[in-house]
């Protein structure tokens, strides 16, 4: 396969917020979500809205629904399937006036959201629709979706993983995913077999264990994802792949930039080699 460009526009904002509260965080993330290419379906203006994405080449697509729950402390987000059948649970980002800068890459199939410099609960979080190969097609038929986050609920403090910290986790401490396929949605709020997660070689990819060149860099490889959807003991197959993205064998520093295929990138992920139970690797966004 070969890395899958979205086709722009490609949407790269760094923003402080000023005020601090939920409803500024939700109309930025709607305002940035359709300067993507999102079209909105429901609630324009109102602190509660639906967006759909574009249609992919293989002709699927999601809705998801931002909003301002009106108390509480975070901004939520859920999936939606296009035809609003099937709802996902809630997922959470944290606000915050003037001490964190957010971090939004975005095309107009998917979204990743993080503060700069900081991988602590309830400010991170990605979802989209997923591209899928020619064998796939005319098997998964309308929706191949996910969302992750790094916080459980809406006062969660602990910092658990998430494509922010690793590719996926073998261990408990997986925060909060859900995935949507045709008729199925999944929610889990801890790691399990059905968690959302990217492949890569082995459990045990580390530095020591052939991912470097003898020249010192490293390889790329294609972000392929997998999840289960018909409960938490599934296996998570693989469902399709992220745009816009690829994943470097071993570990940088989260935030760095790079450029290369004509394009430039920014490290989601900052893991080390693998931090805890957090799979390796490091998820690369493509920013222009």
């Amino acid at each position: 396969m070969a890395i899958q460009y979205s086709g722009g526009p490609i949407v790269n904002v760094s923003w402080t917020q000023t005020l601090g509260t939920r409803r500024e965080l939700v109309d930025k993330i709607v305002l940035e979500l359709g300067n993507a290419g999102w079209t909105v379906k429901s609630g324009g203006g109102t602190g509660d809205v639906t967006l759909e994405s574009a249609t992919t080449p293989q002709g699927l697509k999601v809705r998801v629904r931002v909003w301002d729950p009106g108390s509480g402390n975070c901004a939520r987000f859920a999936l939606k399937n296009p035809s609003e059948s099937l709802t996902s649970g809630a997922s959470y980002l944290l606000p915050n006036a003037g001490t964190k800068t957010w971090r939004i890459v975005a095309n107009k199939y998917q979204m990743f959201v993080w503060t700069q410099g900081s991988t602590s609960a309830r400010e991170h979080l990605g979802f989209g629709v997923l591209w899928i190969p020619s064998f796939l097609e005319g098997v998964i038929t309308t929706v191949a979706a996910f969302v992750e986050a790094n916080g459980r609920d809406d006062s969660d403090t602990a910092a658990t993983a998430s494509f922010r910290t690793g590719m996926g986790t073998l261990g408990t401490t997986w925060s909060r995913c859900s995935m949507m396929l045709d008729t199925y949605v999944l929610d889990l709020g801890n790691a399990q077999n059905a968690s959302v997660r990217l492949f890569v070689t082995a459990a045990g990819w580390s530095d020591h264990n052939c991912v470097i060149w003898h020249d010192d860099s490293r390889f790329l490889m294609d972000p392929l994802i997998g999840f289960g959807v018909t409960g938490s003991g599934e296996y998570a197959r693989l469902r399709g792949m992220l745009w816009d993205a690829v994943i470097l064998s071993g570990g940088v520093t989260a935030d760095a930039t790079y450029t290369f295929d004509g394009h430039n990138w920014v490290a989601l992920t900052g893991n080390g080699s693998g931090s805890g139970s957090a799979l390796p690797g490091t998820l690369l966004l493509a920013t222009s």
